[in-house]
């Protein structure tokens, strides 16, 4: 492959992969699949073929297209928006580079444009896969920067009618060729390499100064499926099977710093709905806002990391307290709400939700009794009422016990084998309130049904309820210890108000007795299923194959995440140097232990003790022998070679900084000696192969001998060979060497000086 052809097909790659991480960043596969077209297109069309170019002028008038294409977005004050339409202007010019004659500045441009693109992509994406394709994109660029160098090297200082070889270009017919060998490919990998070793060790090592890690902006905002303040019965079951996070949330006991555990699902309250009306429930606006808990009340501390979504309300278990001023976070009314200007933000809440590992279905209600006045509004449904008194009076529970009867109530939905959930939607009678049908004709239903006919049937004995939609979730990542909420855990439940008197005499005694003044929210679950599901049926299925490579990358994904884009100063010296430290102490305590030193030969002793050995160890020890041992006389004398090839190359440059020739360059030496009889001597930034070309002009110029020319650089390019290339000379170039030198001693003893 000629070494012109290898750089051009190297560009076109270097563009394609810088607008793919632009359009990963920005979750669009329009821009990489047209930037990938166009790479390869022009790679045969105008780099191969030469069938279509772009003149100078055509391309200057494409390029001012582009940018009056992009001029909207460039011209607004928003800078996201800025800097995605100067991310497509780049695209589009890079796009009309490719498709003109290269040249050194077509290629330096598409450098510099693709390097700008992976700026932009950053601010945008810091996901795994873009540290994956990070990787192979400076790979890549390393070998664009090298084959750019020795593409105009080769250019630049070779005449068209006598090729000059090339560093790292193999046998002299390829070298002759411009064509480039596997030695090039070989030092880049390993420059690759050692860069990514060098920079994870800075990245671990180097001390941060600041608190919190970098979190980039928001592109796009992700639609919550099945969430908003208004629900239509039906919807919600339609649209749940989505497997994408909504967020996670780690749980930490206030008092010992350590992981929480939890039995049982999770409910993360969103959004409360308080109005029914003919199938469609809506939110209307509290009428108090509930008196937030003391900071000094919390147990367990809830830190969640949420994607940006289309809306405010900041999911999770309920009652928030919060632990942080001006952390973009209000109550409204019944929810907790962030800023629109910090959606990328953690939060971290304190929480009395969770007692001896259990989510309680108790909460403390601190607003007023006007709050909840609204919550017994039922319209005309007869027939749900009439379902509600017959169990009611079944249960044989007093009017006056409503925390029972909520249950009995919520019990009877469950266990009541007329009930099915489904997923699928369901025929409806249009004469009749959608509730009224799933009552009497068809019990079939998602979540939203169940939570609405308990609602209801609850207002009809007058007992205060609303219906909660937000997420139901028990996926533990057991890897990081945070709870991982989906999409398809959207879910909705019905919380009910009872008054002091009517919650349990316990909780009025004790320290806690002022939190339940108020009364309480019960939450109660009358989905059947409900709880080995959690609202859909992801759980039930068995994990794929697929399903276990997701489960594995959602770990890459999360190691990356927490050790990478969220390395701060606080988890760099927890993660890093914490650990470094103790494991010197231990090992010094370790080593000054006489105990540990016997415990260590006793060990030893055992382990090639053969009586006590087992068939494994047998087979174990033989394979040593027979792989192991060879193997480690292998690394030795590897390790012996190439001690000794880095001292020689150390004791090399040694000997060349003081002044004292080797012997592989003996003969260049010789030739700055011949050329400064003449006065010719190399300036300090000129390399031997301008110095020769220069010194043949002079020489042929003093002497008056025009056959002189060419004589000092035939003398240069087998000392690059020989320097740079590492080649040893040939009988026929040592020769035409020797020749030259004989040439350029015989001129000078026969010029005056």
């Amino acid at each position: 492959m000629y070494l012109q052809r290898l750089l051009q097909i190297n560009m076109a790659t270097l563009a394609a992969l810088g607008t793919l991480l632009v359009g990963m960043g920005q979750r669009s596969a329009t821009l990489p699949l047209l930037m990938s077209i166009a790479a390869i297109t022009s790679v045969w069309l105008t780099d191969i073929t030469g069938w279509f170019r772009l003149n100078r002028k055509v391309a200057n008038v494409a390029a001012l297209v582009a940018l009056v294409l992009t001029a909207r977005e460039l011209l607004q004050f928003n800078s996201v928006t800025q800097v995605l339409g100067l991310a497509r202007l780049l695209i589009y010019v890079q796009i009309i580079l490719l498709f003109q004659e290269k040249d050194l500045r077509t290629y330096r441009h598409l450098i510099i444009m693709s390097l700008l693109q992976v700026v932009v992509a950053a601010i945008f994406l810091q996901g795994v896969w873009f540290g994956g394709l990070l990787i192979v994109y400076m790979l890549v660029g390393l070998s664009a920067l090298a084959l750019l160098c020795l593409h105009r090297e080769h250019e630049r200082m070779r005449p068209d009618a006598e090729p000059v070889s090339v560093p790292f270009t193999g046998s002299a017919s390829r070298r002759a060729a411009g064509e480039v060998g596997r030695e090039l490919f070989g030092r880049l990998a390993m420059i690759g390499l050692a860069t990514l070793g060098l920079t994870l060790l800075l990245f671990l090592t180097v001390p941060r100064f600041g608190r919190t890690a970098w979190r980039g902006p928001t592109v796009v905002t992700k639609h919550v499926v099945g969430f908003s303040d208004t629900m239509t019965l039906g919807e919600l079951g339609e649209i749940i099977e989505n497997p994408e996070e909504v967020m996670r949330i780690w749980l930490t006991d206030a008092t010992t710093s350590q992981p929480y555990a939890v039995r049982g699902e999770l409910y993360l309250r969103g959004a409360v709905l308080t109005h029914y009306q003919r199938g469609t429930w809506q939110r209307q606006k509290a009428k108090g806002t509930e008196a937030p808990i003391a900071a000094a009340d919390v147990t367990v501390l809830q830190r969640i990391d949420i994607e940006p979504l289309d809306r405010n309300e900041l999911f999770c278990l309920w009652p928030p307290i919060l632990t942080e001023a001006n952390n973009g976070l209000q109550f409204e009314g019944d929810r907790l709400v962030r800023s629109p200007s910090r959606r990328t933000q953690r939060f971290t809440l304190g929480t009395t939700a969770l007692a001896d590992g259990i989510q309680t279905p108790l909460v403390p209600y601190r607003g007023t009794k006007d709050g909840v006045e609204s919550l017994l509004q039922t319209p005309e449904l007869p027939q749900l009422a009439a379902q509600a008194e017959r169990w009611a009076a079944d249960s044989g529970l007093a009017d006056d016990d409503r925390m029972a009867l909520a249950r009995h109530l919520t019990r009877r939905f469950l266990n009541a084998r007329q009930f099915e959930y489904s997923l699928q939607g369901q025929p409806r009678d249009e004469s009749i309130d959608p509730i009224e049908d799933f009552i009497t004709n068809n019990p079939r239903g998602h979540c939203e049904y169940f939570a609405t006919a308990l609602s209801l049937m609850l207002r009809s004995r007058g007992i205060p309820s609303r219906v909660v939609i937000g997420y139901k979730c028990d996926e533990l990542n057991q890897f990081d210890r945070f709870y991982q909420v989906r999409q398809w855990h959207a879910h909705s439940w019905v919380e009910a108000y009872l008054e002091p008197s009517h919650l349990p005499e316990s909780l009025h005694q004790g320290e806690d007795a002022r939190r339940w003044h108020g009364g309480a929210w019960l939450r109660l679950e009358p989905t059947p299923g409900a709880s080995a599901d959690n609202g859909d049926e992801s759980s039930s299925r068995e994990l794929s194959l697929l399903d276990r490579f997701e489960r594995s990358f959602e770990r890459l994904q999360t190691l990356w995440g927490n050790y990478v884009m969220e390395m701060d100063r606080d988890l760099q010296r927890k993660a890093i140097y914490q650990p470094i430290v103790r494991a010197v102490q231990a090992a010094i305590e370790n080593l000054s232990d006489p105990q540990w030193w016997r415990n260590l030969a006793q060990r030893v002793v055992r382990a090639v003790d053969p009586t006590g050995w087992a068939a494994g160890h047998w087979v174990l020890g033989v394979v040593i022998l027979l792989v192991g041992l060879p193997a480690a006389v292998f690394g030795v004398r590897r390790v012996r070679r190439t001690t000794r090839r880095l001292w020689s190359r150390l004791a090399g440059r040694a000997v060349s900084r003081a002044g004292v020739d080797l012997p592989e360059i003996e003969f260049y030496r010789r030739l700055e000696m011949l050329l400064a009889r003449h006065g010719l001597r190399r300036t300090v930034g000129q390399t031997q192969r301008e110095f020769a070309r220069e010194a043949g002009l002079r020489l042929a110029e003093i002497t008056g001998h025009a056959q002189l020319t060419p004589l000092p650089a035939q003398v240069v390019e087998a000392y690059y060979g020989v320097r740079f290339g590492r080649l040893p000379l040939d009988n026929d170039r040592a020769e035409t060497v020797e020749q030259a030198l004989r040439q350029l001693a015989a001129c000078q003893a026969s010029s005056p000086v």
